[in-house]
């Protein structure tokens, strides 16, 4: 879902980027929601949890490399703006009021330009809040996974060592230019660790 609305709206135009940047946990709340009957599906036929990590991971990366591009190089362009870093900023400073349960809560974390250039820190998940609110929090470090597609695809350079969804207090994304993402496929080479 999330590639195909990037590939359709994604444009030469900042006001689009911010917009796309504003609705993104949106997104990624949609994205769960469309995930969860296809993964009780395909828990219901007794597939391993490993596989069906797999299936989900190469679903979202096929999708993410749907992008032109020339849209996936304005995007990277734009991840690593002024403005961008600013709107994170702000963003991660409304995420604190807890607006929303449901929501996201983040802090920003000023990168030193070497081993990173900014990040986020994420102390509450909304797809985590989500799928334990429907009884599916074993499912949720699979969905973590396709963080690495979309960077990845974007060459927007991303890393994590913790997440909640597998009991750390926090999701670290670390955010640097031109260092390439690895692949989320197979997981076992990431520097975090996930239960399959």
């Amino acid at each position: 879902m999330v590639g195909r609305v990037y590939s359709k709206i994604l444009e030469n135009n900042i006001t689009v980027l911010k917009m796309l940047f504003l609705l993104r946990n949106i997104l990624n709340l949609i994205d769960s929601a469309f995930s969860l009957p296809i993964l009780l599906s395909l828990e219901q036929e007794s597939i391993s949890m490993r596989d069906i990590a797999k299936i989900i991971y190469k679903t979202f990366e096929s999708v993410y490399n749907l992008i032109s591009l020339e849209k996936r190089q304005q995007f990277r362009d734009f991840y690593f703006s002024k403005d961008m870093c600013e709107m994170t900023r702000k963003a991660c400073s409304v995420s604190q009021l807890r607006k929303y349960p449901g929501d996201w809560v983040y802090t920003y974390v000023e990168g030193d330009g070497i081993s990173f250039n900014y990040g986020y820190d994420f102390s509450e998940c909304g797809i985590v809040k989500f799928y334990e609110q429907v009884g599916a929090e074993r499912f949720t470090p699979i969905l973590c996974l396709p963080d690495y597609a979309n960077f990845r695809s974007l060459g927007v350079g991303f890393k994590r060592t913790q997440k909640i969804a597998t009991g750390d207090t926090i999701c670290d994304f670390r955010f640097k230019k031109d260092f390439d993402t690895p692949s989320g496929w197979p997981p076992d080479d990431l520097e975090e660790t996930f239960p399959f």
